[in-house]
């Protein structure tokens, strides 16, 4: 009886083994391997840990899931610890320039469109740069998918900017500035790349 019970007992848990063979690595290697070291005596709270561990740095949709939802939560921190400092700079810049260039053009530009922007390349670059250290096996699939969230947010708000506000500037510059900026999450990929690039390339960058 003890002989079946310990046999029992060192079987693995059949849920946490399902959820590994149906969301983790499609090799059985790791499952093998996991199945090994239960086997020698480690307990189910571990087999469940690592189970878990397996299948969120595997798993394709999950890992993009985290890359996503860990690049967002890096862009609100950033703009929310900032905001305060970005108000700020952009009333002194302003102010700034309405002393020395008058009324031109590129005051309203500035006022309008560019005075954010700073801080918005800083929160791209930080993001990209985050997610890419805290998913390095999978870092470039993971910014990637984060940036195209982004870049889609990007161009919805240029499209309803275009629809809502672009007849009331008369100056060209203001359409061709929002359509470049539109474009501004891209930087998210030099953050990532910033992230692993080797030492001497990111000192050059």
């Amino acid at each position: 009886m003890r002989v079946g019970r310990r046999m029992t007992e060192r079987t693995p848990p059949k849920l946490a083994t399902a959820l590994l063979n149906a969301l983790g690595p499609r090799d059985g290697a790791v499952s093998g391997d996991l199945r090994e070291v239960y086997a020698d005596g480690r307990s189910r709270g571990w087999y469940w840990r690592q189970v878990v561990t397996v299948i969120l740095v595997t798993n394709y949709p999950i890992v993009i899931a985290r890359g996503v939802a860990t690049g967002w939560l890096t862009l609100w921190a950033f703009r929310f610890v900032t905001a305060d400092f970005n108000r700020q700079f952009s009333n002194w810049s302003l102010d700034w320039l309405i002393i020395n260039l008058g009324s031109h053009p590129f005051v309203m530009l500035w006022a309008v469109v560019l005075s954010g922007r700073p801080f918005q390349l800083a929160a791209y670059l930080l993001s990209g740069w985050t997610v890419a250290r805290f998913h390095r096996r999978y870092s470039t699939m993971a910014v990637f998918w984060f940036m195209v969230t982004v870049l889609v947010r990007s161009a919805w708000q240029a499209a309803n900017w275009f629809k809502l506000q672009a007849r009331v500037y008369n100056e060209i510059a203001f359409p061709i500035w929002m359509a470049a900026f539109a474009a501004l999450p891209l930087i998210i990929l030099l953050g990532g790349w910033l992230a692993n690039a080797p030492p001497k390339l990111r000192r050059l960058a």
